[in-house]
This record gives C-alpha cells, sequence and structure tokens, in this order.
C-alpha cells in the first residue's frame, strides 16, 4: 500500500457530518454536496431522519475537488472513483499528486510565454502562440461537454467501447497499439475481457491523463487474465515511432481530426502492422450534432455558427478516399446511435461553452436562450441529436 493511501486509511473513523458541516470542510456549498448526492458520488446515511456523511464522504469529497480541478468531468470522476470499495483509495494521494503537478507545468508553461511577451516591452509579441494555448483550454472544455452528452444521454444500450472493443476480435497474445488513448476508456470497460498474454500500447500526448490507465489498472488488477500487460508511451502521435514494432491489432479513435500531417500518421501505422493486422479508425459522420446546431440557429440565426470555432474533421468522402490510398482494403461500420437529450441546462452548456469567449451571448441572451430551449423541450419533448459514429476496419 502506497505511503498516501495509508494516510487516507488512517483518517476514517465514525464521524458523521450533516450536508452543511461537510460542506463547510470541503468549502462547497450545501446545494453542491447534494447535487454529488444526486450524481451517486456520495452515499449518506439515514439516522433519525436526517442524512448524515460519513469519514468516507470527506475522503471521496477531497478526491472530487481535486479530480475537477485537473480538469476532468463528473463522467471521468465517476468512472474512476466507481470501482472501490468502502474506504480504499484508487484514486491516491500520489496520484492526485501527480496530476497536480502536470497541471503546475502547464500553468508555469503559459506563464512562461506571457513573460517572455513581456520582456519584449510590447514589441513583436508571439501573440499567435498565447492564442493558441487559451484555444487548447476551451477545446478542452467543450469536448468534456461533449463527452458528458454522449454518456448521458445515448440511446443504445449496447455502448460505444463495448462495441469498438468487439470489432477489435482480440486473441491470446496479441500486440495491441492504441494511439491517442487518452483515458484507456475503451481498455477500462472492457478490462476482464482482454485475451491472455495480451500486450497493449497506449500512446498518448496528455501526461495527466495518460496516468489514469494505469491507475485504474492497478485498483481492477484482479479483472486482469494472465499475461495482459499495459505499457504507456508519452508522445504525439506524428512524432512516434511506435517503437519499431509490430502490431497485430492497431486503434485510432477519433485521432485523426486532430493531426496535421495525417498521411504521415497513416504510412506509420502501415508499417507498424503486421501483415494479418487490423487496423480500426473511429470517427464521426458529416451531420454529427446537426440537430443541437439547427436548434441555436433557430434562435441565434448565422450569429452563432460563425463565431464557432471550426472543427478540423474531414467530411467522410475525403476519410475514405485517404484511408484507400494507403490500405489494401477498408471496410466502414456504423454504430446505430442517438442522444435524446431533456436538460435545457446541458443542451446550453455544450454550445455556449463552444464558443469563444469574446463571442459569447450576454446573461440576458444567454438566459432567454435557456427559456427559449426550455420551452421547446417542453413542447416536443427530449431532443433526438444524430451521431452518426463509425469505424473504418482496414487491412495492410
Amino acid at each position: 500500500m502506497a505511503a498516501g493511501d495509508q494516510g487516507d486509511a488512517g483518517l476514517m473513523g465514525t464521524r458523521r457530518y450533516s450536508a452543511r458541516e461537510l460542506a463547510e470542510k470541503a468549502g462547497v456549498s450545501v446545494r453542491t454536496v447534494r447535487f454529488y448526492e444526486k450524481e451517486k458520488l456520495l452515499m449518506p446515511t439515514v439516522q433519525d431522519k436526517k442524512r448524515l456523511y460519513g469519514e468516507e464522504a470527506l475522503l471521496s469529497m477531497q478526491k472530487i475537488i481535486a479530480l475537477k480541478y485537473v480538469g476532468y468531468s463528473l463522467r471521468e470522476i465517476r468512472s474512476m472513483l466507481g470501482g472501490e470499495d468502502k474506504g480504499s483509495i484508487s484514486i491516491s494521494l500520489d496520484t492526485q499528486k501527480r496530476m497536480l503537478l502536470a497541471k503546475r507545468e502547464k500553468l508555469d508553461r503559459i506563464i512562461q510565454v506571457i513573460e517572455d511577451a513581456q520582456d519584449t516591452g510590447g514589441a513583436n509579441v508571439d501573440v499567435d502562440r498565447i492564442v493558441n494555448i487559451m484555444q487548447a483550454f476551451r477545446v478542452k472544455e467543450w469536448m468534456g461537454r461533449s463527452f458528458y452528452l454522449h454518456e448521458t444521454y445515448s440511446t443504445n444500450a449496447y455502448g460505444w467501447y463495448p462495441w469498438l472493443f468487439d470489432r477489435l476480435c482480440l486473441q491470446k497474445g496479441m500486440g495491441v497499439l492504441d494511439v491517442g488513448c487518452g483515458a484507456g476508456l475503451i481498455w477500462q470497460r472492457n478490462l476482464g475481457k482482454v485475451p491472455e498474454g495480451c500486450q497493449m500500447v497506449c500512446l498518448d500526448k496528455n501526461p495527466e491523463i495518460l496516468q489514469v490507465l494505469p491507475d485504474f489498472v492497478e485498483q481492477r488488477k484482479k479483472e486482469l487474465r494472465p499475461g495482459v500487460e499495459f505499457r504507456m508511451v508519452l508522445a504525439k502521435a506524428e512524432e512516434a515511432t511506435f517503437l519499431g514494432q509490430k502490431y497485430d491489432r492497431i486503434l485510432a479513435n477519433y485521432i485523426l481530426d486532430f493531426v496535421q500531417d495525417k498521411d504521415g500518421l497513416l504510412k506509420k501505422l502501415r508499417a507498424a502492422m503486421k501483415p494479418d493486422a487490423r487496423l480500426m479508425v473511429a470517427a464521426s459522420g458529416e451531420r454529427k450534432f446537426f440537430q443541437l446546431y439547427a436548434l441555436a440557429d433557430t434562435f441565434f440565426g448565422n450569429k452563432m455558427l460563425q463565431a464557432m470555432p471550426k472543427q478540423d474533421g474531414m467530411e467522410n468522402g475525403e476519410l475514405e478516399a485517404l484511408l484507400d490510398g494507403h490500405f489494401s482494403s477498408c471496410t466502414m461500420e456504423r454504430y446505430e446511435d442517438a442522444l435524446r437529450i431533456d436538460s435545457a441546462e446541458d443542451i446550453c452548456a455544450y454550445l455556449l461553452d463552444r464558443l469563444p469567449f469574446m463571442d459569447r451571448p450576454d446573461p440576458e441572451e444567454r438566459k432567454a436562450f435557456h427559456d427559449f430551449v426550455v420551452k421547446k423541450l417542453e413542447k416536443d419533448g427530449p431532443l433526438t441529436v444524430e451521431k452518426d459514429s463509425r469505424v473504418y476496419i482496414c487491412s495492410r
């Protein structure tokens, strides 16, 4: 047991707190405590008709606050905390420290850019670099909103990650490369299904998110079949050498949209494939979230859609042509799904958070849009939103 874990376990006792006491200790509102309870992240006990929280709830609150500060969504936090036994700490203090150090490193780099700009005395300021950094934070926020919508309102009970995993058709002892693995959700959701002896290489450029999967695997290691191993590699996909290995399966889950040199990456991936290997490229259709944007268009007109940052995604015809130019055969399978969203708050949060700061509606206009969405949902029921997720399965 790690030192951080021992310290946490030593805190466990019989002390009980009211919602107000827990809120005061955590530095949050009572409403926030109730919200986390509703989200199943805090579990009170009822004594004499009073809802009381144990010290394990205090520890859970500490972890939630730390993970939210680092930037994880509630869905991601729930996934990380959901497998804990009472009193155990899967997201240990050591892990939280690594995440916070990674965030501090990012902030230090931003501060350095600003200080360099100040040193120039206002001349030749690298404005583009600063803007790019700020845009990266914005992209991370709206991508988190998108993930939340998918996780919360999907109508396909199969689930994207189990569906995608089943199409890998893994067999005993295979070597697998996951390019742009993120938090490794495909492996988190299917950990016990990975065949015996499979060697997984998971690559991502984000150091803080790259640590999530190893921590999850450590907590759930009893579910692993014999010989299954995960190796994490910190690198940009375009710059990676893929360790000079050949793989039986390569997964590129929504990564091509974020890569400039797509041809270069596909050449590398093809070179890393064994003769009978399979490359799986996941992508979204051209009409992804069309109904959401159409709703915004109804209220704002072109004002909102013109202000939204453009995505780097390709049209499906372009992607198919690109893949056909590199691989002997490519077949496409579609994941049939749609979202049914009944929350005006979630709709507004996703659409308005996609806008750059300077283009966001003022508070009155924002409230008017929220009221418009509420009335729309009351009249027509939940908003059905197309997803059109697909995977291209390519042979060398």
